[in-house]
This record gives C-alpha cells, sequence and structure tokens, in this order.
C-alpha cells in the first residue's frame, strides 16, 4: 500500500496588519487563505470597530480626497477650458444672430424674387393675350378682306357672265332678225308669184270663156 504523508501545518513569516494605524503582525498558518489583519482575536478599537472596518473606512477616506483632488485638479485646468467656452459660446451667439439676420434678409431677398418673378409672368401672361387678340382680330380681318375679294370676284365673273349673255342675245337677235328678213322677203316673193299666178289663171280663164263663146 501506498503511504500517505500528512503535513503538519506550517507557519510562514509574519507580515504587517492590513490597517495601516495598526502595529501588529498577521501569522499566516497552514495552507488556508491568509488573514489581512491581525487576529485572532481580531483587534476591536476604543470605537468598537475591528482592524478590517477602520482599513474599510480608510479606504473609503482615500478615495473621497482623491476625487476631491481630482475635482480640484479639474476646476484649476478647466479654468481656462471655461473661458474658452464661454467665448465659444458668445461667438456662437453673435454667429446665430448674424446667420438670423442673414437668413431674414435671404427671405426678403427670395419673397422680393418670387414677387418680381409672379410679375414678369402677369406681364407674359398680359402679353400672349394681346398677341392672342391681335392674331384674332388680324384673322377676321383676313377673313373679312377674303369675303370682300371673294364677292368681287363674284361679282366680277356675274359681270362677265352677263355680258356674254348680252352679246349671245344680241347675236341671236342679229340672227333672228336677218331669219325674219329673209322669211318676210320670202313671203313677199311667194305672195307676188302667187298673185302673178292669179292674173295668168284668170286670164287663162277669161281666154277660154272667151273661145268657148265663140
Amino acid at each position: 500500500m501506498a503511504e500517505t504523508n500528512t503535513a503538519e501545518p506550517s507557519e510562514q513569516a509574519p507580515r504587517p496588519c492590513g490597517y495601516s494605524r495598526c502595529g501588529r503582525t498577521v501569522t499566516r498558518t497552514g495552507s488556508s487563505r491568509p488573514r489581512e489583519y491581525c487576529g485572532p482575536p481580531d483587534r476591536v478599537w476604543e470605537d468598537g470597530r475591528t482592524c478590517r472596518q477602520k482599513a474599510a473606512e480608510e479606504r473609503r477616506a482615500k478615495a473621497g480626497a482623491g476625487v476631491e483632488e481630482a475635482l480640484s485638479a479639474y476646476a484649476t485646468a478647466g479654468a481656462p477650458v471655461l473661458a474658452a467656452t464661454a467665448a465659444l459660446g458668445e461667438n456662437l451667439a453673435a454667429l446665430r444672430e448674424a446667420l438670423t439676420a442673414h437668413a431674414d434678409r435671404v427671405e426678403d431677398v427670395r419673397a422680393a424674387a418670387v414677387a418680381r418673378v409672379r410679375t414678369a409672368e402677369t406681364e407674359v401672361a398680359d402679353a400672349l393675350r394681346r398677341v392672342t387678340d391681335a392674331e384674332r382680330r388680324a384673322a377676321e380681318r383676313t377673313a373679312a378682306a377674303d369675303h370682300a375679294l371673294a364677292m368681287q370676284r363674284l361679282e366680277a365673273e356675274r359681270a362677265e357672265a352677263l355680258a356674254t349673255a348680252n352679246r349671245e342675245l344680241e347675236r341671236n337677235n342679229r340672227g333672228l332678225e336677218r331669219d325674219l328678213a329673209a322669211a318676210r322677203a320670202e313671203a313677199d316673193a311667194t305672195g307676188e308669184a302667187l298673185a302673178h299666178e292669179r292674173t295668168q289663171r284668170a286670164a287663162a280663164e277669161a281666154a277660154l270663156r272667151a273661145m268657148g263663146r265663140r
């Protein structure tokens, strides 16, 4: 069987108590976690607190003092920063006022530009309306002129047609008169021929009667 060696707890070198104002030492015994403060038994001070409690209070005090020192150093070092920040704030305020004034001027310019654009649009619309009216009147005058010219052409064509009809009528009348004259002449000749024939017939009849009496 294997032999089991059981080591006896050994005392290690003592070290000071964790509380800075305690002059006692702490003896570390065995392999257990070493103590940080003197004892056992724990030392109890006149105010009823142990070294552990006094050390904790001391750490809190040091921490508070460190914070105060840091705040003091920050205040000392931050004074120029605060002054620069104040100056920057004033500059920003002045810049803000300048920007506001500039924005107001820009708005005034924009409003004036919009007004001018609207005025120009109105003038353009009026000009376009006048042009449209002029074109309409010109179209009406052109239509009237075209109508008058058409009427003139129609009257001229009508007069030409009437003159042509009159000339044709005159030619027809002259032809009719010639035809009537020829018909009269022919009728007269026929009448004369009939009269001569009647005369000859009468003479022949008279001659026959005379012969009959013999």
